[in-house]
Formats: structure tokens, sequence, C-alpha cells
């Protein structure tokens, strides 16, 4: 069978279209093929890239229930099926056996964990970071046993199950950063209770007590942020040339420079993002944007928070993304150098998967839609050509 005839077969049985003949043919040629379940993510990918303005509503069926119907010669369980979101990331991962989750499972992600790497390849990021103290003393905290890490005047420095809390009081004006290198993650309780987040390759510092008119931090690369909420004393977050201002919240700010834009995502409560004499209120759902060269502050409604916050519980999750937006988380957490041979792809993908894979085998799932990879140390190579 060629692949346009597979394809026409496919896209009459997505709108519930095809005849009882079709159904059976497709169920034929998919039934015998070993990778059928890859095969069947590259005809919904292909369907995406052909429409003009792709629907991206929830139909009321699983990708699961599509596959059955398929291999029982059944019509689709819904008529004129909508295009699911996360429909050809879901078959996609199926190449990767024992490491991709369907965000729709809502199954629970594991710690990070050391995994053994064959030769060429990459491990993933795990917990760890430098604790910086306000007497320039660095610690480096991946290996330290739980307990008491240090001392800042009467204010107890803490790691208790894989981050950092203080215990303790102070009116002194003492600061201590944390930053995590590419392929590490950390986590830590502010002296206020409010909650952090970093992401591989960034960076906070902070007041380990907040004694005057608000809380400041000041942060680089990505942060996630649930704030203990206090009227009397705002919190900010500084990162470069923009402030956001909490109104009693949860919000991630990504401000890696190799990024396009400085982006500040509210999850719940509100925002303030303040560049300049510019400011904008965000509602849950929006994204801020302090775009290269532009003086205003754009703001972009609906976007997709369980793919924005992804890297905070532990996955990957990419829709409708390109190749080098995937490669540049790939090179913060698995800490590789990206090289491109050739042109580089334009196409589009749809990926969920858990970040404690090796890079090799998040590499499949790109790999099934024709990109060639090749790694060489703590260097990447790809190809679109092969």
């Amino acid at each position: 069978m060629t692949s346009d005839r597979l394809h026409t077969l496919f896209t009459l049985y997505h709108k519930g279209e095809a005849s009882a003949e079709e159904i059976a043919e497709l169920h034929n040629y998919l039934s015998a093929m070993p990778d059928r379940e890859a095969q069947l993510g590259l005809l919904l990918q292909r369907m995406w890239d052909e429409q003009e303005e792709p629907d991206a509503r929830f139909a009321d069926y699983k990708r699961e229930e599509m596959w059955q119907a398929i291999m029982q010669e059944q019509q689709p369980p819904v008529k004129k099926i909508a295009w699911l979101r996360y429909a050809a990331a879901a078959v996609f991962l199926c190449a990767v056996a024992g490491t991709a989750y369907l965000f729709l499972h809502k199954r629970s992600v594991p710690s990070f964990t050391q995994a053994t790497s064959p030769a060429n390849d990459a491990l993933p990021g795990h917990n760890g970071a430098v604790l910086r103290l306000s007497n320039g003393q660095t610690i480096v905290l991946d290996s330290l046993a739980d307990g008491t890490v240090a001392h800042q005047g009467n204010i107890q420095v803490i790691k208790e199950n894989g981050m950092i809390k203080y215990a303790g009081t102070s009116t002194d004006p003492v600061y201590n950063e944390i930053t995590t290198d590419r392929g590490r993650q950390w986590q830590l309780t502010l002296p206020d209770g409010s909650k952090v987040w970093l992401n591989a390759a960034s960076s906070i510092r902070y007041p380990l007590y907040f004694n005057g008119a608000d809380r400041t931090v000041e942060t680089t690369g990505e942060v996630y942020f649930e704030v203990a909420h206090n009227d009397k004393q705002p919190f900010k977050v500084k990162t470069g040339d923009l402030l956001v201002e909490d109104l009693g919240t949860a919000f991630n700010i990504n401000a890696y420079t190799d990024e396009s834009s400085v982006s500040t995502t509210l999850v719940e409560g509100k925002v303030k993002v303040i560049k300049d004499n510019n400011a904008v209120l965000l509602k849950p759902g929006q994204q801020a944007r302090d775009l290269e060269n532009s003086k205003p502050l754009s703001v972009v409604n609906n976007v997709n928070l369980e793919e924005i916050t992804a890297w905070k519980n532990g996955m990957f999750h990419y829709e409708n993304a390109d190749i080098k937006t995937i490669l540049r988380q790939f090179s913060r957490w698995y800490n590789i150098n990206v090289h491109y041979e050739g042109e580089v792809p334009s196409d589009r993908y749809f990926m969920i998967m858990n970040r404690n894979s090796n890079l090799s085998s998040a590499l499949k799932v790109l790999q099934a839609a024709g990109i060639h990879f090749r790694i060489e140390g703590q260097h990447l190579y790809v190809n679109a050509a092969g």
C-alpha cells in the first residue's frame, strides 16, 4: 500500500466517512505493521499539517478507543472526530516503551533517578544545585545528606527531601543564591513560606529575612513560584529589566537568554508584569511576553498551562513545537551542545514524555518523524536528510 493510499483511508476513517471495505483495508494494513502505533502517529501528524486552521478542541474519546475501533473494523467512536491535541503525542510516544505518558491518563511522575546509559547516550538531569552563602562560601547540594547544611546568623539552612528550607529569623540584610547548572533542577521554600522550583541553568537570589516594604527576589533562567500571599508585603520577582508583582498567585517565568522572549505565565491568582512604564495585569491562562527589541509587553490568551509547567512536573510536553524549541530544552536538561548539519527542518511536533528518559529514548520519538541524530560525547548532531 502506498503512503498516499494509507493517508486517504485514515483521513476517511477519521472523518467517519470510510466504507466497511475501506475500514477493513485500513485494519489489514495497520495490523500487519510491526510499528503500527508509530505509523498511526505519523498519519495524525500529516492530517494536522494539512489543516489550515487545526481544530484543537477535545473530542469525547481517547486514542486507544480509536485504535480498538480500527482493530475491530468498526466505525470511529465519534463521528466527525475533532482533532485531539494529545492524539499525535500519544501514538508517537508508544515507540518509547516504559518512558512515555499520555497526559489524559493523569499518571503520577516518578522521582528523578540515574539510569544506566548505553554508549553514545546522555543521562537525564537530576536534583542538584549550588548554594552560595552571604559570605561567598559555596555548597554543592547534590550529595549532601538531609539536615542542617549551614548557619546564617540565627537562621538555619536545612536540606530536606531534595529541597532547601530555612528556620529562624534575622533582621540582618543577608542574601543567599541557589544556582542550577545544565542537567540539574532544584526546589526550595523561601523564608516567607513561598515555594520555588528551579529548572536547569537557572538561579534565584533572595534575602533570608523579608523585613522591607516588599519581598523581592532576583532570577535567571526558568523558575516556577507558588507564593505565600501577604497584602502588606507584596512579592516581586526581578529578571533582567522585567518586574513581576504577585497579587496572590502561582506563576512561571521563562527568561532563558537563548529564547525569543521573556515570558511570564499565570497559573492561578493575579500578577502584574512591569517593564519600564508599561504594565499588564494577567488572569489565569494568560502569558505576558517581553519580545526582544519590542517596547510594549504583549499578552497571549488561553496558553497551554500543562505544556508550560510540564518541566516542574517532570515531563517534556510539546504541542506544535519546532525542532529547535524542543532541542533547546534537551540541551539544558541533558547538558549537551546541539549542532545542526544542513537545513533545519520546519516541521512541528507533538510529544509528551517523562524527563527521566535517557537522551536516546527521547530522540526515538523524533526519529520516527524522519529526523536523524548522532551523539558524540556531549555533542548532539542533527540532520534532517539522514
